[in-house]
C-alpha cells in the first residue's frame, strides 16, 4: 500500500528506537541498516538536531538509473525497489545514492554461517549475499494495513505514517532545523503553530 513516512526533524530525540526497530523487522545482515540516525549541530549551543539516514524513495532516484542492470524500479504502490535477483552486486547504485541509503550484504549472518534464504524467514527477511537492499517502507505490513516498523516504535512522535497516492518520506523541520541540514533532507516547513 502507497503511503507518506513524515519525519519531524525537531521531534526526534536521537534514540535510535526506530533504527533498532527496522533491524529486527527486516533482520538485516551484519553491516547492513537500512535506517539510521545521525546527530548536528544546530546553531544554538544547547541544540542538537537528528537527521534520519534511510531511503527516501526519490522522484528522479539516482540509484536506478545507475543500476547497469535494471534491478531498481518503483514499485506498484511508489516505493523505490530493489530486486536482488536481477542485483549484480556491483555497487554502483550505493554510490549514486546521495543519502547513503543502499547496503550490500556480506557473505556471513551474526553466527559466522554462511547467509542464507532460511525457510523460516518471512520474504522480507531474506537477503542474499553480495546484493544491495535497502528500506521498503515495511511494504509486507503496509499492505496488511499496518504502519512501518520504524513509525510504530518512534515514541517521540517523530516518525508518521499515512495513507497517499504513491510513496514518499517527507521531513517537517523548523527554520533551524532547514538551516542546519539544508538540502539534504527534502523538507518543508513545520505546519503553523508548530514550535521546534
Amino acid at each position: 500500500m502507497s503511503g507518506q513516512l513524515t519525519f519531524d526533524v525537531d521531534a526526534c530525540t536521537g534514540c535510535l528506537t526506530c533504527a533498532v526497530a527496522c533491524k529486527h523487522e527486516n533482520r538485516t545482515p551484519p553491516g547492513v541498516a537500512w535506517l539510521g540516525i545521525e546527530a548536528r549541530e544546530a546553531r544554538r549551543p544547547d541544540r542538537i538536531l537528528w537527521l534520519r539516514r534511510s531511503c527516501v524513495h526519490c522522484p528522479d532516484a539516482p540509484c536506478a538509473e545507475a543500476c547497469p542492470s535494471g534491478a531498481i524500479r518503483r514499485g506498484a504502490g511508489g516505493a523505490v525497489e530493489i530486486r536482488a535477483e536481477i542485483c549484480q552486486g556491483c555497487g554502483s547504485c550505493a554510490a549514486a545514492c546521495p543519502r547513503r541509503a543502499i547496503a550490500l550484504a556480506g557473505e556471513l549472518d551474526y553466527f559466522g554461517a554462511p547467509l542464507s534464504a532460511e525457510p523460516w524467514l518471512e520474504p522480507h527477511q531474506r537477503h542474499a549475499p553480495g546484493r544491495a537492499s535497502k528500506c521498503t517502507l515495511c511494504e509486507h505490513r503496509t499492505t496488511a494495513g499496518l504502519a512501518p516498523a520504524c513509525v510504530e516504535a518512534c515514541s517521540g512522535g517523530a516518525l508518521r505514517w499515512q495513507r497517499a497516492a504513491g510513496s514518499s518520506v517527507v521531513y517537517l523541520a523548523s527554520t533551524d532545523a532547514r538551516a542546519v541540514l539544508g538540502s539534504e533532507t527534502h523538507s518543508l516547513p513545520l505546519p503553523e503553530g508548530s514550535s521546534p
